[in-house]
């Protein structure tokens, strides 16, 4: 679907996206000593990054991300009041910055402001969805890939795609870290002398607007997505390359005609090679073509906002017909002496197409390929839309029986009385996260896999299998205890193999690498709403054609810090619940004449609407405390206790229980609270379960 990009807004280190695009082209560096409200740069083993000025009570992403998309909403000229427009946010830290300072300094913090749905409804009152999509580096490009897909499917009429990160200290440690005792002082990709990168923070969004003549700036042709499914941090030019191809296909064009490509360039030796090896592998003969620059030099590594502030630099240096050399790079690498590297000074150029690389912890990959305003031709593949059901699904909640789960004790099978390891297996479990743990149980029970290890062999159909989770409390002990190990000591006393907890897309990624599935790889992090957002995601995803089976798990813990953060928002007040530990899985593939459909679902912003404009079927799945006088009327937090990111989720499998038995022909799932709104989806048993 070819997508009109209208407007758009950045603010980095350099200032707002004119002047950073203005300072790029002058070779104007970024960089600065770490300040003091960032952390301790001694204790942090980090003495430079690139900071976006301002005092410590504005340092918030959200700040930030509000300023944007307020921005760019602006220069688009769109109407949010008047029509559809939803709001997918990229990120790679969430706000856990503001989590750890409530951690070690006892700032406030409320468990709903770790995403993002609150600032951008403040910015802008009226739009109809707002997803937090955390996505580690890449998380730019993944927001772009959800909300054309959420245009395409009809649930919005134009999108705004945002992405932001504030540097997190629990990162600058685990960074810190592996680089080792060199610290970096200027970043150099595909030099010779790199020694890695220096973390950067900001914010970028666009507006994509469909069905227009004419785009203001550029049109956005397609993005591909992939997964390594290889190694926690470490890249895999394989997985890199399908998501090339994918954006290639996706635009119907082939490698050759592009004309600028903005590489991830991390400064780090292993991104540069693989890099490197993967732009070889797809464009052949042509690797040579294509301008190649990059951006980190100038601004750092922006986290989740790299890739959207790499496409908006692409979109200016079609408009200005200037392409920004890459800052650092003096002796390139052998390994891309032969590439048009943009070197020293900025060029000009027209480029009429340009492919932006983003790359993440976990090998999630996505590429986005764009065009000039009036170089386009609409040649994009369209998708052939598919009905999805659900094929399968799990629910492990330890100590619950499935009298207590699924109302049933004839269920008990389903949900056994049992510890991690013997689901599991002892190998491979060391510094794994328990959402971690929890999640892989729920996978490997939905896919019908034996207890007591990982599959030996190779799953059916891993290559075409995604992964979406929905998890909001599933890193946060790992990153307070980060911190609380770097104040009483040093950054010395994080391991490297820490690092891939420090990113909230720990637990997707970890599912992928472990069952080896290669397709695309979403992490939901949204709230109360995050379970059935994630499987509104899972049928996105196989509808577009994107996956022909996807693995939708709602995952939450319940330690002493997890615990502790729902404690400091309210939990422990009058009618409160307490948080348990839960995971569930439902898996999604194409309708094949049975199963339980997944059928129409959306958001409301209060309880009031959805009950006044609801669809009421005998079988409803409220949230705790709500009526919608239904037959039978299931509340999972009376039953279990309040499961947050895992409730939608849970209710979507034991809603597809309850419609197998026979007893009802749809179900409606409810899941959501005041601050976050109710998000719904419809379930539908009319062809009985597969």
């Amino acid at each position: 679907m070819r997508l009109a990009i209208n407007g758009y807004a950045a603010r980095t280190c350099l200032g707002d996206a004119e002047q950073t695009f203005s300072a790029m082209c002058r070779n104007v560096i970024g960089a600065s000593p770490l300040r003091q409200d960032r952390g301790d740069a001694a204790r942090l083993g980090i003495g430079r990054a690139f900071q976006v000025p301002g005092s410590p009570s504005t340092r918030r992403a959200s700040t930030w991300l509000a300023e944007v998309v307020t921005a760019a909403v602006a220069d688009a000229g769109l109407d949010v009041a008047s029509r559809r427009v939803a709001v997918v946010v990229g990120t790679g830290l969430r706000e856990l910055p503001t989590l750890e300072r409530w951690s070690r300094d006892g700032a406030d913090m409320r468990v709903h402001e770790l995403h993002f749905a609150e600032a951008v409804r403040n910015a802008l009152p009226g739009v109809v969805e707002v997803l937090t999509l955390c996505n580690a580096c890449s998380a730019g490009n993944h927001a772009l890939a959800v909300a054309t897909d959420m245009i395409a499917a009809g649930e919005a009429d134009a999108a705004v795609v945002a992405a932001c990160d504030a540097m997190s200290e629990s990162m600058l440690a685990a960074i810190a870290r592996t680089v080792g005792e060199q610290q970096t002082g200027v970043v150099r990709p595909f030099d010779v002398a790199r020694t890695g990168p220096l973390l950067g923070e900001g914010a970028a969004a666009v507006v994509l607007e469909p069905n227009v003549e004419q785009a203001r700036y550029g049109w956005l042709r397609s993005v591909g997505l992939s997964c390594d499914a290889h190694h926690p941090t470490a890249p895999h030019a394989d997985g890199m390359a399908r998501s090339m191809v994918d954006a290639h296909r996706r635009a119907g064009i082939d490698a050759g005609e592009v004309d600028l490509v903005v590489m991830h360039a991390t400064s780090t030796v292993l991104n540069d090679l693989t890099e490197s090896a993967s732009h070889h592998t797809v464009f052949g003969d042509a690797a040579g073509r294509p301008l190649v620059t990059g951006l980190k030099g100038y601004i750092g590594h922006t986290s989740g906002s790299a890739s959207l502030m790499s496409l908006i630099v692409a979109l200016q240096a079609m408009q200005q017909r200037c392409v920004p050399a890459i800052a650092g790079l003096t002796d390139p690498i052998p390994e891309v002496r032969d590439l048009s590297l943009v070197i020293g000074e900025a060029v000009t150029a027209e480029p009429a197409i340009a492919q932006i690389n983003g790359f993440g912890f976990g090998g999630v990959n996505a590429v986005a390929v764009i065009a000039r305003a009036d170089a386009d031709r609409d040649s994009a593949v369209e998708p052939v839309r598919r009905t999805v059901a659900i094929s399968s699904y799990s629910v492990h909640v330890p100590g619950a029986g499935g009298d207590q789960v699924f109302g049933s004790a004839t269920a008990a099978d389903m949900v056994e009385l049992t510890d991690i390891a013997s689901v599991l297996g002892r190998k491979g479990l060391l510094y794994s996260d328990p959402a971690t743990l929890l999640a892989w149980c729920a996978v490997q029970r939905a896919l019908g896999c034996p207890d007591g290890g990982r599959p030996r062999e190779p799953l059916p159909q891993a290559d075409r299998t995604a992964v979406v989770v929905s998890s909001n409390l599933g890193n946060v002990h790992t990153v307070c205890d980060i911190v609380a190990r770097v104040a009483r000591e040093s950054y010395r006393a994080v391991s490297p193999l820490e690092l891939p907890n420090a990113s909230s897309n720990v637990i997707a990624a970890a599912i992928a690498l472990r069952f080896g599935f290669t397709g695309p790889n979403l992490m939901l992090c949204n709230g109360a709403t995050s379970g059935v957002d994630a499987v509104r995601a899972g049928a996105r995803l196989i509808g577009s054609g994107r996956a022909d089976r996807v693995v939708v798990v709602g995952v939450e813990p319940a330690d002493d810090t997890a615990t502790a953060v729902m404690v400091a928002s309210g939990a422990d007040q009058p009618g409160a619940v307490a948080l348990r530990a839960a995971a569930a899985c439902v898996v999604l593939e194409p309708a094949r004449g049975t199963g339980v459909l997944v059928g129409h679902g959306g958001l409301e912003r209060s309880w009031d609407e959805l009950a006044e404009n609801a669809i009421r079927p005998s079988l409803c799945m409220v949230p705790h405390g709500r009526d919608l006088v239904a037959r039978q009327q299931v509340d999972l937090t009376a039953r279990l206790g309040e499961t947050y990111g895992a409730h939608g989720v849970l209710q979507a499998a034991i809603a597809a229980h309850l419609l197998g038995t026979g007893e009802h022909r749809q179900a409606l799932i409810v899941a959501g609270d005041r601050p976050d709104g109710y998000a719904w989806l419809r379930l539908d048993a009319e062809r009985g379960r597969q």
